[in-house]
């Protein structure tokens, strides 16, 4: 990352494919979510939530950052995700 000064061009990724390096082994086809502070992407785990009633694992998609194309064996590992913010 760079710094930035008021009026100066932000390229912002909304929707497509970037590298990116892993905070931790994360599956093919698996959310993730934003950075850390070591700037690595953890994977978005699901979250046990009450729907009618029911008990049901649901994945916060609010926060959803993308969703992985490539398997990431360890924590380091570059690989690719697709950005759906």
């Amino acid at each position: 990352m760079e710094n930035t000064y008021e009026g100066d061009y932000v390229p912002a990724c909304v929707f497509g494919i970037v590298k990116v390096v892993a905070v931790a082994a994360i599956s093919i086809n698996q959310a993730v979510y934003g950075a850390d502070a070591s700037r690595r992407v953890p994977p978005l785990t699901d979250q046990n939530v009450d729907e009618s009633g029911s008990d049901a694992y649901t994945i916060y998609y609010a926060r959803r950052l993308g969703i992985t194309l490539d398997n990431f064996a360890a924590p380091g590992d570059v690989g690719r995700i697709l950005v759906v913010k």
